[in-house]
């Protein structure tokens, strides 16, 4: 199973699945590889087999160990990254919306302390149409660990998604004053000053998030687009074309043509 890690690490992703996946067929108990499996899976952009690997790797684990609750964690939250998969059906999205709240559920069960699953499970709430409840969950992440910036950051996008966004702007302000090290927290800092149409804001929420993770795909993305908002056109193309270069298979084909799509228009205008 090592192997396998070690060859995803060093880029040979398609050989580190096949070794866990040997791994798995020798000792098909292996919770620790079904983890390991489900990470590469959704690294490689399969959702559907990471949620599979995940699925089986929580179901072998003893109950109550730690793995087996990071895996419904790891659950949840593929669930709730596919059911916004494109050509998803109304009636699947609520399905895989529902066995997220099952698998998060079950992981806060076993252990009460676990922020993440919290915050999944506030923001599959949200996903369902039930702020308050979303509201709860997503305050409780924040309790158990203040300096878990993505709570900050749902909880704020939250906020201003539903139009209170003035309310959305001082929770990730204050967040920031807790996690300013955190680059998720100045990622979702940046979202909730674009939906406040505060583009310079977001600008410099993208920076500080640039300034932490420099090779994150996301963040030159964030910057791509709000630089284009704000007509910055030769910093967007910079900024979209390290996006491109930096973003790995989980990044869709389709997504990748859009986005060279956009830079070829803002070239035309350059």
């Amino acid at each position: 199973m090592n192997r396998g890690v070690v060859a995803a690490q060093s880029g040979k992703l398609a050989s580190g699945v096949e070794l866990v996946r040997e791994a798995i067929a020798a000792y098909p108990g292996n919770a620790s590889a079904y983890y390991n499996l489900g990470h590469l899976l959704r690294r490689s952009g399969d959702l559907a087999g990471a949620r599979d690997a995940f699925k089986k790797g929580a179901y072998v684990a003893p109950e109550g160990d730690a793995i087996g609750v990071e895996m419904e964690v790891q659950l949840g939250s593929v669930l709730l990254e596919l059911s916004s998969a494109a050509g998803t059906s109304a009636v699947d999205r609520e399905r895989r919306l529902r066995e997220a709240l099952k698998a998060l559920d079950r992981a806060i069960t076993a252990d009460p302390n676990a922020a993440e699953a919290y915050r999944i499970r506030g923001m599959t709430f949200d996903r369902l149409g039930d702020a308050r409840t979303a509201d709860s969950d997503l305050r409780r992440c924040i309790q158990i660990n203040p300096r878990n910036g993505r709570c900050w950051a749902a909880l704020g996008q939250m906020y201003a998604e539903h139009g209170f966004v003035q309310e959305g702007i001082e929770i990730v302000e204050l967040g920031a004053k807790v996690n300013d090290a955190d680059w998720a927290m100045w990622m979702g800092s940046a979202k909730v000053h674009m939906i406040a149409n505060e583009t310079q804001a977001a600008v410099d929420s993208y920076q500080r998030a640039r300034s932490i993770s420099p090779d994150s795909p996301e963040v030159w993305y964030g910057l791509g687009v709000v630089y284009t908002v704000g007509r910055r056109r030769r910093e967007a193309v910079v900024a979209l074309k390290n996006f491109l270069r930096l973003a790995g298979p989980t990044v869709g084909e389709g997504r990748k043509r859009a986005v060279l799509n956009t830079i070829a228009r803002l070239e035309d205008t350059i």
